[in-house]
């Protein structure tokens, strides 16, 4: 469903002019990572607001954001489960956040390691950032 849509985005943006016909899989493709993010975040704001834990799920949000930024980390093969993944790995910190003192060290075990296009600093650089924002917001 998110490529379609990410598909009829790119081809409505063409049709009016404003991308050229060589660029739309690449916009495509864009949109495509655009509205996955987007879906994974209001769901996981929707559930943080039945659940009454906005703020938590905040700082897990800013945190896991910093993380994906500087350290990389699993990617899914379809955006589904990338969606489960990412509440997954919510709910563990949810509950070490309720169980344990300091939530940075989930932070710091499920932390990206270095990938083929991250570098073992850059990584160490994400935890680092991931860490500071978890440990200032809980």
């Amino acid at each position: 469903m998110t490529k379609r849509l990410a598909t009829n985005m790119s081809q409505y943006y063409m049709r009016k002019g404003i991308i050229a016909d060589d660029e739309r899989d690449v916009y495509s493709y864009g949109f495509e990572l655009v509205l996955s993010a987007l879906t994974s975040i209001v769901l996981l704001l929707t559930v943080a607001a039945v659940l009454g834990i906005v703020i938590n799920a905040s700082a897990f949000l800013l945190s896991f954001i910093l993380l994906r930024a500087f350290g990389g980390g699993y990617h899914a093969k379809t955006h589904r489960g990338c969606i489960v993944a990412f509440f997954v790995v919510f709910i563990i910190f949810s509950y070490a956040n309720s169980h344990i003192p300091v939530a940075v060290v989930p932070a710091y075990i499920l932390a990206g390691a270095a990938t083929s296009s991250r570098s073992t600093a850059t990584a160490r650089r994400g935890r680092a950032a991931a860490c500071t924002a978890w440990k200032g917001l809980t």
